[in-house]
């Protein structure tokens, strides 16, 4: 796997988590000091951007696995593959080709910052306009909540659509290596 794809993801997940964070800080009562640009809060912010979208990315995961799995499984049963666990997808594509593994990759890569954004903007929409609520700003909470349930969907259609074409290139690449297998076998 792709060690430095799961850094940045993380990063994104994380960075977008401040769209809540700051909000619910200050429901708290905690005044956020992350306009102050100094060393000490930025030693901390990395770390605790990364480790908050490692969360993220976890919860999001848990939450859409069903979600994911009857979409992996509709796809695959369209294309008439059979169904694989993820790791021996990678096993079945490295046997093959390296090279597939890193498309599979890329685009999984994708999926997870997608399904991160996604996540982020679920958990927005219930603090944000919470948020301006507490804060007594009626305008603000209806035109906060007409933003983020746009925002929301087109982020939770991305994350669909890349999951979708994640699926899709692994159930063809494990068409195209059952079909050549079948042609080594009738060779032998």
């Amino acid at each position: 796997m792709n060690s430095n794809g799961l850094f940045i993801e993380y990063f994104i997940s994380g960075g977008f988590s401040l769209l809540w964070i700051y909000p619910l800080l200050k429901i708290f009562g905690i005044e956020p000091c992350l306009l102050e640009l100094n060393v000490k809060i930025f030693i901390v912010a990395i770390p605790f951007t990364y480790v908050v979208g490692m969360l993220v990315d976890f919860y999001a995961s848990f939450l859409l696995k069903k979600l994911k799995l009857k979409y992996r499984n509709n796809i695959y049963h369209e294309h008439e593959v059979c169904e694989h666990l993820y790791y021996e997808t990678i096993f079945e594509l490295t046997s093959y080709n390296k090279d597939l593994v890193k498309h599979l990759e890329m685009r999984d890569s994708r999926v997870r910052a997608s399904r991160g954004i996604f996540f982020n903007f679920i958990i927005s929409l219930i603090i944000i306009p919470l948020f301006f609520i507490l804060a007594n700003k009626i305008a603000i909470v209806i035109c906060s909540i007409i933003i983020l349930i746009g925002l929301t969907i087109s982020s939770g259609l991305m994350w669909k659509k890349m999951l979708r074409l994640s699926i899709l290139y692994q159930a063809k690449m494990l068409k195209l290596i059952e079909i050549e297998n079948k042609k080594k076998s009738h060779r032998s």
